[in-house]
């Protein structure tokens, strides 16, 4: 599966501040695989981006031992929810 740099600016559109998902550490046995980025601009009504989800399968990929892809939000509950509602992250 290939993610050229113009894949890449139509995913920028989608997150915050137009930070996009980058590696940020390999586990040096298992290959697995950290990555971070600003919270996608998701609106009041949850809206999808499929630029963006196909940049999350071309990561899973990466990994040969698993093709799980867990995604955490470290943010509080209730900031996430004044996020989206006011930025509409």
């Amino acid at each position: 599966m290939c993610f050229d740099d113009a894949d890449v600016q139509l995913v920028s559109r989608f997150r915050s501040k137009c930070r996009i998902p980058v590696l940020s550490w390999v586990h040096p046995a298992s290959g697995a695989a950290i990555l971070r980025c600003s919270q996608p601009l998701l609106g009041i009504t949850g809206s999808r981006n499929a630029d963006d989800e196909r940049l999350m399968e071309v990561a899973a990929t990466m990994n040969v031992d698993s093709q799980d892809v867990l995604i955490f939000d470290a943010r509080s509950k209730v900031t996430t929810l004044k996020d989206r509602a006011r930025k509409g992250g």
